[in-house]
């Protein structure tokens, strides 16, 4: 659910931005084979996807997401 919530928002937020600020925005999409953290498997020792969805303001402010 939580997941989902947030996807919408990211995904209302920009469709709300000026067509000329779309050029500020930058996102990566990683597959890996494993993720842990401090030592610990968070995906059951199975693969994971890791994405991130960043923007950048003519203005100087930044703000990203993981």
């Amino acid at each position: 659910m939580m997941k989902t919530t947030i996807k919408s928002l990211a995904l209302i937020g920009l469709m709300t931005l000026p067509a000329s600020a779309i050029a500020g925005v930058s996102s990566t999409v990683k597959a890996t084979s494993d993720y842990t953290f401090n030592g610990v498997s968070q995906t059951d020792n199975g693969p994971a996807l890791q994405a991130s969805l960043d923007y950048a303001a003519d203005t100087g402010w930044y703000v990203g997401a993981w």
